[in-house]
């Protein structure tokens, strides 16, 4: 399996650099265009959700691409120590629905502040 991380600031202008880089990543896999898009969403949304519920951006976003095994993880942590609040999922309703009808597997650990989803290849 290849591991590949990728450190950005946590602005929302740097997200359109991950979702380039991520369909770069999938179409290295031959991931119909369908699923490339469904992954350049989900990251879209998970960042998104960590910079309009974790407002210290001091740190920056870690996302870690575990390639290979027939699937495509993604752990996305955002750096900055604030918490997450133990009912900010059911006040993010859309996000949590949207993540879980686009991602194979997702877990969301809002002690740790990050977020891990999978893809499955074929």
């Amino acid at each position: 399996m290849e591991k590949i991380k990728v450190e950005i600031p946590k602005k929302p202008e740097f997200i359109s650099c991950l979702r380039l880089f991520s369909s770069s990543i999938s179409s290295i896999y031959d991931l119909d265009i369908e699923k490339i898009e469904d992954i350049k969403l989900i990251i879209s949304e998970i960042c998104s959700f960590f910079i309009n519920n974790i407002k210290k951006n001091t740190e920056g976003f870690l996302l870690e691409y575990f390639l290979g095994d027939g699937k495509i993880m993604v752990e996305i942590t955002d750096k900055n120590d604030e918490k997450l609040s133990d009912n900010v999922i059911s006040e993010n309703e859309m996000f949590a629905l949207i993540i879980d009808s686009l991602a194979d597997k997702c877990n969301i650990d809002i002690i740790n502040n990050k977020i891990v989803f999978e893809t499955i290849i074929k």
